[in-house]
């Protein structure tokens, strides 16, 4: 239930304030729409030993960056907690960016008419968001969140490759446990 509601709930914000910006065109846009899908093209094992490698003491890159503002990083994959935190940054890097291009197909195939009309009347971009665009996309959003919340439970090559659903069976889903068994 962790694992769904943080990894749902990060690609969603992570995903729509990139796909806002997106929307809003700003300079180099265009330039930087291809390059945040690559994590959704890399494949899913490849996705797991990467992020194994990366949280990997001594090894991977995690606990360097930490290390140089003075936090000494813990054991990533070793604790159940920290394990689990792992998993979900890995998933969130991978899809997020399927998140933000349905949102950003959904953005741009709102009507221009109300969108226009608010700022003929003198909004905000916060209430122009919060009260025409956010409306207007609830039913995109409805579906990106259906799918991502579908696509969590099928978290399996991921967990495989990083923990194998370890420590304590602590990033253990249905799916690995399902595998396990069989």
């Amino acid at each position: 239930l962790y694992y769904i509601v943080v990894n749902t709930g990060a690609q969603f914000l992570i995903g729509f304030t990139v796909a806002y910006i997106l929307f809003l065109g700003k300079k180099g846009t265009r330039i930087l729409r291809p390059v945040l899908l690559i994590p959704m093209l890399t494949p899913p094992v490849v996705v797991g030993l990467c992020w194994r490698v990366l949280f990997t003491p001594g090894l991977g890159g995690i606990n360097y960056f930490i290390g140089l503002i003075g936090i000494h990083g813990p054991d990533w994959l070793a604790q159940p907690t920290s394990a689990l935190i792992g998993v979900t940054i890995a998933s969130v890097w991978e899809w997020t960016p399927f998140v933000m291009l349905v949102l950003l197909a959904g953005l741009e195939s709102l009507p221009k008419d109300p969108i226009e009309a608010s700022i003929i009347d003198g909004t905000s971009g916060l209430q122009r968001l919060m009260w025409v665009i956010l409306p207007l996309l609830r039913p995109v959003v409805l579906v990106v969140v259906i799918l991502r919340v579908i696509d969590a439970l099928g978290i399996l090559p991921v967990v495989f490759m990083m923990t194998g659903g370890g420590p304590n069976y602590a990033t253990e889903a249905i799916n690995l446990y399902a595998y396990s068994v069989g």
